[in-house]
C-alpha cells in the first residue's frame, strides 16, 4: 500500500483566538492529512499560553483487490493455455505478470506457474500465482485393409477408423488428406492423425500383395508329314476371364493348323 490519504480535521470548540498546533508527527497545523493508519496527538495552545492535549485514532479502510482466476491448461506440449483473471470490487487497475504482460488475461500460454501483482487506484496489492498445465488427448487408430489384387489397376484400400469419435485430419506418407485410400499398391502407408486441441498420432499400415499370376500347361499335337495341322491345347488356372498373345498377335485360347514353328503366350 502506498499514499495514505487519511486526514484529522481538528476544531477548538472554546474559547476565540489564535492557537498553536504541535502534532506527534511533527505537524504544525490544525488540520493534518495524507495519514496512515494509526493514533495521532495534538497539544494546542492559545495565545496565553493555556495548552491542552487530545489524541486521535486514523483507522484502517482499505480494500485490496480479491483475485480469481478460469484457467484453459495447454495442450499436447503447444504454447496454447489461457488465464482469464477477474478483480474485485470493480475499478482500475494495474497488472503485472512474472512473464512480463501487463494485461488483465494473458494468452498462448506454455505450461508453467504465472505470478500476477494487481494494484488498484487507491495504491492496494493483490497479488496471485496460477499454474497452466499440459493436457494430451488420447485416441486409438484403427484399420481395415484390403489388400491389392490386380497386376496392371492396384486396388488395395486403407479404411481407418478413429475412437473416441470426434473431429480429426489426417496425412498421409503418399500425400492423401482423406480418412480412407483407396487404390493403393501393395507397400506401407503412414498417416498422422490430428485432433481438434492439436495432439497428433501416428499409425503405419501395410497393403499386402494378393495377386495370382496364371498357370499355363499345354497339350501339343506336331504337325505331321509337313503339313499344317499341328495344335496346342492350352490350360489355364485359376479359371477366370483372359486374353492371350502369340507372335501372331491375340488369338483364341487354343490353336489349331500350325505348322513347325515356336509359338509364345502371355496374359494380360
Amino acid at each position: 500500500m502506498y499514499s495514505p490519504n487519511g486526514t484529522i480535521d481538528v476544531s477548538v470548540t472554546i474559547g476565540k483566538g489564535t492557537y498553536t498546533y504541535t502534532w506527534s508527527n511533527g505537524a504544525t497545523s490544525q488540520d493534518i492529512n495524507n495519514l496512515m493508519a494509526g493514533s495521532y496527538t495534538v497539544i494546542v495552545t492559545d495565545a496565553s499560553s493555556c495548552s491542552n492535549m487530545a489524541t486521535f485514532t486514523v483507522s484502517e479502510n482499505v480494500t485490496n483487490p480479491s483475485l480469481s482466476t478460469a484457467i484453459t491448461d495447454a495442450t499436447c506440449g503447444l504454447s496454447n493455455g489461457n488465464i482469464d483473471l477477474s478483480v474485485a470490487p470493480s475499478g482500475i487497475y494495474t497488472f503485472s505478470w512474472s512473464n512480463g504482460a501487463t494485461s488483465e488475461d494473458i494468452n498462448n500460454l506454455s505450461i508453467g506457474t504465472y505470478i500476477v501483482t494487481v494494484t488498484g487506484s487507491n495504491g492496494c496489492t493483490a497479488t496471485l500465482s496460477a499454474i497452466i498445465n499440459n493436457v494430451n488427448s488420447s485416441f486409438a487408430i484403427t484399420s481395415n485393409i484390403t489388400p491389392n489384387t490386380s497386376c496392371t489397376s492396384p486396388n488395395g484400400t486403407i479404411d481407418v477408423s478413429i475412437t473416441p469419435a470426434g473431429t480429426y485430419t489426417y496425412a498421409w506418407s503418399n500425400g492423401a488428406t482423406s480418412e480412407d485410400i483407396n487404390n493403393l499398391m501393395a507397400e506401407s502407408y503412414t498417416v498422422i492423425v490430428t485432433d481438434a486441441t492439436s495432439c497428433s498420432s501416428s499409425a503405419t499400415f501395410t497393403v499386402s500383395e494378393n495377386v495370382t499370376n496364371p498357370s499355363l500347361s499345354t497339350v501339343i499335337t506336331d504337325a505331321s508329314c509337313g503339313l499344317t495341322n499341328g495344335n496346342i491345347d492350352l490350360s489355364v488356372t485359376p479359371t477366370g476371364i483372359y486374353t492371350f498373345l502369340g507372335r501372331m498377335g491375340p488369338h483364341l485360347e487354343d490353336i489349331s493348323n500350325l505348322s513347325e514353328l515356336i509359338s509364345s503366350l502371355s496374359q494380360k
